[in-house]
């Protein structure tokens, strides 16, 4: 994470650090970010980036969990948009997602992310206030549609609910299959699901 110094830094160069490791980011795998590519861009000297960063990982780790951490609070609010029906929430969020990454200035980061999952370093990764996005999320879905033994196992639910949707979007981006085809297995897959979580 980023040490006491980057946090005394002007709003304009924070801003424009994290522009540049966003380009590196969405062009290359982890295993080729160049910290010089990025400092470069900017015109830092590298002394100055570690005073900054421990290095690329710790780099890497605070770009990532604050894009996280802003998808996932923009998905609470979508929730909430659908009343709380967190089936129909999941349902949408494929097809927003996959219409980013064909047109959003961001959209490769996103299948780099992914390729980033399976590096050492994914484990690391985790949203700021976790426990403050569990309980956003769980009080943002409307307990009415669920069955009444399901309440205490939300958490679980969740996690499910978002590894289905991180297989498709892997299936759909890094695998390069059918989007119809995926989208079809994983609307099958949340249907299940919610015979298990819903009121019938």
């Amino acid at each position: 994470m980023p040490t006491i110094t980057f946090n005394k830094l002007s709003r304009d160069k924070k801003k424009a650090l994290e522009a540049a490791a966003l380009k590196e980011f969405s062009n290359h795998t982890y295993e080729d970010i160049s910290i010089n590519r990025i400092i470069h861009e900017i015109g830092m000297p590298r002394g100055s980036f570690y005073l900054y960063f421990e290095n690329k990982e710790d780099l890497y780790l605070y770009v990532t969990d604050k894009y996280i951490t802003k998808f996932i609070y923009s998905f609470i609010n979508y929730i909430k948009e659908n009343n709380g029906d967190i089936i129909k929430s999941y349902e949408g969020v494929l097809d927003i997602i996959i219409k980013y990454c064909k047109n959003g200035e961001k959209a490769a980061l996103v299948t780099k992310f992914l390729e980033g999952l399976t590096h050492r370093i994914s484990g690391k990764t985790k949203a700021i206030n976790r426990q403050d996005i569990i309980n956003c999320t769980t009080n943002s879905i409307n307990k009415e549609y669920l069955s009444d033994d399901v309440d205490k196992d939300l958490f679980y639910i969740i996690d499910l609910l978002t590894n289905t949707l991180i297989h498709s979007l892997t299936e759909y981006l890094l695998m390069n299959k059918d989007e119809i085809r995926v989208k079809n297995k994983y609307f099958s897959q949340l249907n299940i699901i919610k015979k298990g979580i819903y009121k019938i």
